[in-house]
Order: C-alpha cells, then structure tokens, then sequence
C-alpha cells in the first residue's frame, strides 16, 4: 500500500499535469493546482519548492509512465520483420478506420451514415475487401 505522502505526491503531480496541460504552465498558478488536487498551497510547497520543480517532476513521471507503455506495446510486437511490417500496417488501418468512422459520424451532424455530398462508395483499405468485412465487401 503506498504512504499518504506518496498519494498526497501523486494528487499534486497529476493536477498540476492536468492544469498545465488546460492552461498552459505561464497561465497555471500553485494556488490552481492546490485547489484542483483538493489541498493547500502550503501543502503543495512541501513536497515542491517552487512551480519550476513541480514541472520538472511532472515531466519525469510522465516520461516513465510513456517508457512502461511503449515497452509494454513492444513486448507485444512480433519479432519477425514481416510480423512487425503486419502489425504496423494493420494497427495503422484499423485507427485510420475508426478516425475516418468518427470524421463520417461528425459530417453527418452526428448521425451514423454518409455524410451530404457522399457518393455512397466507399473506398476499402488493402485487405479489407473479404469475407471477415461484410460493410466493405458490400460496398
């Protein structure tokens, strides 16, 4: 279980994460982050001494956090390159897919279906074009 400092630590870092990023850091002010972690200014100058050091310790644990996921995804990845040129390719068309899902919902007003002006063809990515999609292979 971890300490109350360590929690209390882990409160400020993510509301001052949460600050700079809506604010921007010039436009973030220690009271802000006191306040959006639920605690005192006082409190936040105890564990930081000044908003420079809050940044910096903000930085570090986002960069950790970023090197467990991307070690993570590379534990994930097969080793072969044909299997790492697959894997790339795919993941790339299945967020190109849903990006492109999302963008058609939103010219749509927010309904599903084709946006004004659409043909009504839709264009299937290499590979998308056999029996396990039906919506492509319909179309």
């Amino acid at each position: 279980m971890r300490s109350k400092s360590e929690h209390t630590r882990t409160r400020i870092l993510d509301a001052a994460y949460e600050s700079f990023w809506r604010s921007g850091f010039a436009r973030t002010s220690v009271d802000a982050i006191a306040a959006r972690a639920g605690l005192t200014k006082r409190t936040v100058y105890l564990y930081f001494r000044s908003k420079d050091d809050l940044l910096s310790a903000v930085l570090a644990r986002y960069r950790e956090l970023a090197a467990i996921r991307l070690d993570r995804i590379g534990s994930r990845m097969p080793a072969d390159r044909d299997g790492l040129i697959d894997s790339f390719f795919g993941q790339l068309a299945g967020w190109a897919g849903s990006a492109l899902v999302r963008l058609g919902i939103h010219a749509a007003g927010g309904r599903a279906g084709r946006s004004a002006g659409s043909s009504g063809t839709r264009h299937c990515a290499p590979g998308e074009d056999d029996d396990r999609n039906l919506a492509c292979a319909a179309a």
